[in-house]
């Protein structure tokens, strides 16, 4: 008994800790399909974000109480125009969320 009390201390608030996380992940590309590499990925407002790797894919975890609802999830690379998406927390399945985003070149 003394056993079960200590496992249920130690990994019930794990369990609710993982409940709060958000795992956002997607794909940044040109409107021709090119593959942004280093294009940046962030939470407006926030601290939370990442930057795209080789073939244009990012993946970051955000904590659920660091946004409000709805947040905003932006991308933005030099010599394209910079796109944010309203993301609502109904659009969050399993604590999973994929945004893909398809950044227009910028027109001088």
């Amino acid at each position: 008994m003394k056993l079960f009390f200590h496992k249920f201390v130690i990994f019930f608030p794990i369990s609710l800790f993982a409940m709060d996380i958000i795992n956002i992940s997607g794909k940044v590309v040109s409107e021709s399909g090119e593959e942004l590499i280093g294009a940046n990925v962030s939470i407006v407002g926030g601290a939370s974000g990442t930057a795209t790797d080789a073939s244009g894919n990012y993946r970051f975890d955000l904590m659920r109480k660091e946004v409000e609802n709805p947040f905003f999830l932006k991308a933005s690379y030099i010599g394209y125009q910079s796109l944010v998406d309203t993301i609502q927390f109904e659009r969050i399945q399993e604590n999973s969320l994929e945004i893909n985003f398809s950044l227009p070149a910028d027109v001088m």
